[in-house]
């Protein structure tokens, strides 16, 4: 998809045969709208099946997304807070293996929760 490109342009949709494009999710929410003027809206929605997202391509924005709480403490990951050791493919392969269990838990996450932020 080229920059500036929408869904619909990049997928050579016919607006005029096949009407506005939408996608929707497994749950039947309309996630994401174009009609042939390029307007554009998504919608994300909490697990209970209401709408925490709304952004549309005039600029309108309403987001009560949940924010990270404070009580949990976060870390950014840098560099210099990486622990020094000696780079290993042992080493590699076990950073592999941990990211790759990183990333199915997000993936099951938002499978949960059904939404994509």
């Amino acid at each position: 998809m080229k920059e500036g490109q929408t869904i619909g342009q990049w997928l050579n949709w016919d607006f005029k045969t096949d009407g506005d494009f939408k996608i929707y999710n497994k749950r039947g929410n309309l996630i994401y709208f174009e009609d042939e003027t390029r307007y554009r809206a998504k919608w994300e929605y909490d697990s209970q099946g209401k709408v925490i997202y709304i952004k549309d391509s005039k600029g309108y924005i309403v987001d009560n997304r949940p924010k990270p709480s404070r009580d949990k403490p976060s870390r950014e990951l840098t560099l210099e807070s990486l622990p020094s050791r000696e780079l290993t493919l042992e080493s590699l392969a076990e950073d592999v293996l941990k990211l790759s269990e990183l990333m199915t838990q997000f993936v099951n996450q938002v499978n949960q929760s059904n939404t994509i932020k």
